[in-house]
């Protein structure tokens, strides 16, 4: 009989895509609000400069083989394994996320790195505060919690 099902949450039971895709908005609108920027082109900005900071690591082959993809450290961080990367990886996303911003920033002609620290600082604020969960989850895990009882 099975006791236990143990599911990933990312694009499995929460719609991380819309998760990141709202933080991105919400931040990027933090930005408008001070510069008058267009949030959609700081959101490629960012994205951008995050992509070539994330393959400058030397962390980046060995998350590429485990599926972290560079938008997860622009709010990840709390790896709770003891391997060296992962190591690495947590000493390297404050200043990734603070870098990624402020070079978005940059792009659209602002030099303020005190600002893109902040808007770093903010993105996984925003993404925690919008988890949407796939619309079938709860129905599903009714049905399964039903089928093990």
């Amino acid at each position: 009989m099975i006791t236990t099902i143990i599911f990933d949450l990312d694009d499995t039971l929460l719609w991380d895509k819309k998760s990141v895709k709202t933080a991105f908005e919400e931040t990027c609108q933090l930005a408008q609000k001070k510069y008058q920027l267009d949030p959609e082109k700081l959101e490629e900005a960012v994205r951008e400069e995050a992509r070539k900071l994330y393959q400058g690591y030397e962390t980046y082959e060995f998350t590429q083989m485990i599926g972290i993809n560079p938008f997860e450290g622009l709010w990840g961080g709390n790896f709770l394994d003891d391997h060296t990367y992962f190591k690495k990886m947590a000493e390297i996303v404050p200043n990734y996320r603070k870098d990624a911003w402020t070079r978005g920033l940059y792009r659209l002609g602002i030099d303020d790195s005190e600002f893109g620290a902040y808007l770093g600082e903010q993105f996984p604020i925003k993404r925690k505060e919008n988890p949407f969960v796939f619309e079938e989850v709860f129905s599903i895990l009714e049905k399964l919690k039903k089928t093990t009882s």
